[in-house]
């Protein structure tokens, strides 16, 4: 099923503007998050520390997380036989997926208008991870759960605080 869901996601790279939306998404949006981010956080001034720190543990926790479960299962990134990115390391899971949700669902703490936003960015950037052929769908889907409940953790780690 993995590898059947995989062909017809990546099947859609023969399309360039699919491929533009999945680079841009995959890669420059990851850069803007922080961006929007800031902007965002500046706007809460009253209580930036405290959103600050649960952003900045959940994420590198989950980064920390992510990194050891590949280093664990060292398992390949798929081969396509155009690629139009090349990624090194292991696939599984994908780090993009986990921590674009991880933000997402702290944020949704938080906003649920800009976490809804970046529900959404979080599923699309994992769809283009997909397309782009650095990623099977398993990988990407694992990454999302990873993030969403390392998410729910410091939500709750931090209710109290």
């Amino acid at each position: 099923m993995n590898i059947y869901l995989f062909n017809l996601i990546n099947g859609l790279s023969q399309y360039n503007f699919v491929n533009y939306i999945s680079i841009f998404l995959s890669y420059f949006f990851i850069y803007l998050l922080p961006v929007i981010l800031i902007i965002w956080g500046h706007c809460y001034q009253n209580r930036k520390m405290y959103y600050f720190s649960i952003l900045f543990l959940s994420t590198l926790t989950t980064w920390f997380v992510s990194q050891f479960i590949k280093s664990i299962t060292a398992i390949a990134r798929p081969v396509v036989a155009n690629p139009i990115i090349i990624e090194h390391g292991y696939s599984f899971p994908s780090q993009h997926a986990a921590l674009t949700m991880v933000i997402a669902v702290v944020i949704y703490s938080i906003n649920k208008k800009l976490g809804t936003f970046l529900i959404v960015a979080s599923l699309l950037v994992g769809f283009s991870r997909v397309v782009l052929g650095v990623h099977y769908p398993f990988d990407v889907c694992v990454g999302w759960v990873l993030g969403w409940f390392i998410g729910l953790i410091f939500i709750r780690l931090f209710k109290n605080v």
